[in-house]
């Protein structure tokens, strides 16, 4: 599982795509040229559909039976204009669906509801990316897509998979963009839908995933959904899913609620995950607790329309607290003062000092970074947030449990990261 970030044009007023020169010093290697066929599922309502939620199956070149499983489920973030969505992905079979993704559907109860809805067909010309000679994690994909319908639509893609080559990235789709691409946020999905007998019904339930009420209302779903699939996904997943979602969560619960006493929790339960991570314990169980947990609260505040439940009934949502300019100020403000204090710090060791000289700086500031919704938030200040609320999280709850004395090196060093992007994004 991973961010996927992509830049996506509409390609149809380039005159011949395979010629558009992407930038000095880049060139387009390893070219692969295959077709795609793709079968997208939802319930009959388009209940995924609402939450911008897309689930496929895909085979490539006429292969009948096996494919890949992929589901994209929103991120609340922004990385130089490119859409990000978190990406299971699961080789398998069209007659069982994996089990990361089963287990989202399970905790949706769409296990059983599922139908096709939509398919197309993509013949797809991809290229990776070299700069001087030297291959990029950055790819190119140029595609010719078929609906049922028989009409088609041509793109471009340029999918890169380290935010820190977002700007590389970013400069070759405004090659793109300067030989009559058009950027383009809607997914072959969303078009093959517009193009189906569901259209009129994706015309009424499209999210719009750039409001905070959707995200306000559906936060603490879509990380409980998140964080049941990462538990399940074989292999490693990188940190900052876990932390980032687990994240997000609480900020969500911080802008809904009043009682504190439902944060100190969530926080206690995630200081039990993280600690399972970062000491090689099975994390699973306390994972898929924490997910059951996080969902919960999300259904106690949503729950089904005859419930009445709704925690955005007389929430003035202009009183929510984003991380817009202002609040960035003012959590730039909190980390330099923290940071004096580190720097000070001379006793031998370096990176030993007494709790009581710091926690009360450490705490207000895991304070500020959880005390605002993330909308819209770029991607490398979020995860460099996340990184300190994860460490700040297990110093709170550790430092009750183990003496006066714990080392502070590694919020340190997740500190200086913080203020070395707050500070870049200060000067942009």
């Amino acid at each position: 599982m991973a961010i996927e970030r992509e830049y996506k044009l509409d390609s149809s007023g380039i005159a011949d795509p395979l010629k558009v020169e992407i930038g000095t010093g880049l060139s387009k290697v390893a070219e692969t040229r295959k077709q795609q066929l793709s079968l997208y599922f939802d319930s009959a309502g388009l209940d995924l559909g609402r939450l911008g939620i897309g689930l496929r199956f895909r085979t490539v070149d006429d292969e009948p039976i096996k494919g890949v499983w992929t589901m994209k489920i929103p991120r609340n973030f922004n990385s130089a204009g490119a859409t990000q969505r978190e990406e299971i992905e699961v080789e398998g079979e069209r007659s069982e669906i994996p089990g990361p993704i089963r287990k989202v559907l399970q905790r949706l109860n769409l296990l059983d509801s599922l139908i096709p809805t939509v398919s197309l067909k993509t013949d797809r010309t991809s290229f990776k990316v070299a700069m001087d000679g030297v291959k990029l994690p950055i790819e190119i994909d140029l595609d010719l897509v078929e609906f049922l319908d028989g009409s088609v639509y041509r793109e471009v893609e340029i999918e890169v998979q380290k935010r820190e080559l977002d700007g590389v990235a970013a400069s070759i789709a405004g090659r793109f963009e300067s030989a009559g691409g058009i950027p383009s946020k809607k997914t072959k999905l969303e078009r093959a839908t517009e193009r189906s007998p569901y259209g009129p019904l994706a015309e009424t339930i499209q999210p719009d995933l750039t409001s905070l009420e959707f995200w306000l209302r559906n936060g603490l779903l879509l990380s409980s959904l998140m964080l049941s699939s990462l538990v399940a996904l074989p292999g490693e997943v990188e940190a900052f899913s876990f932390r980032g979602v687990v994240w997000e969560a609480v900020c969500y619960l911080r802008a809904l609620v009043s009682e504190t006493s439902e944060i100190e929790l969530l926080l206690d339960e995630y200081a039990e995950l993280s600690g399972s991570i970062s000491e090689g314990r099975d994390f699973i169980a306390s994972g898929d607790r924490l997910a059951e947990s996080i969902y919960n609260r999300h259904f106690a505040l949503f729950g089904p329309e005859s419930s009445g439940h709704d925690a955005l009934k007389g929430l003035d949502l202009s009183a929510v607290l984003t991380w817009d300019d202002e609040y960035l100020r003012s959590l730039l403000a909190s980390v330099r003062k923290l940071d004096e204090v580190f720097n000070s710090i001379e006793d031998p060791p370096k990176s030993m000092t007494s709790v009581d000289r710091v926690s009360l700086l450490v705490d207000e500031l895991l304070d500020i970074v959880i005390g605002a919704v993330p909308i819209g938030m770029d991607i490398t200040l979020a995860k460099s947030a996340a990184e300190f609320f994860d460490l700040a999280v297990g110093k709170k709850v550790s430092s009750v449990s183990s003496g006066k004395t714990v080392n502070f090196h590694g919020l340190k060093i997740a500190l200086s990261q913080l203020l070395k992007d707050l500070e870049l994004l200060e000067r942009a």
